[in-house]
């Protein structure tokens, strides 16, 4: 299970905690002022990674395919308040 936390404001996803990986929370890096501040840990979604995309083969990496938004998180997105379920 994943959970997903949202701006209040915008509705964009913020980031996420991953059920199979506790201790974990992952930041999307786009909604950072200073993206550079920050090195990648580990890629996620390899098996549905462009061709073009540079993977470090150092990092750990997680090959799983992306999950589509479950309801639950459409309607965290649509809150007026910041919520994660």
């Amino acid at each position: 299970m994943h959970k997903r936390g949202f701006c209040p404001n915008c509705g964009s996803q913020l980031f996420a905690w991953f059920g199979h990986m506790p201790g974990v929370l992952g930041i999307k890096a786009g909604t950072l002022d200073d993206a550079s501040n920050y090195v990648p840990t580990m890629d996620f979604h390899v098996g549905s990674a462009a061709p073009w995309d540079f993977m470090n083969p150092e990092l750990p990496s997680d090959s799983d395919d992306a999950q589509p938004f479950a309801p639950a998180d459409r309607l965290q997105r649509a809150s007026p308040a910041f919520a994660v379920g």
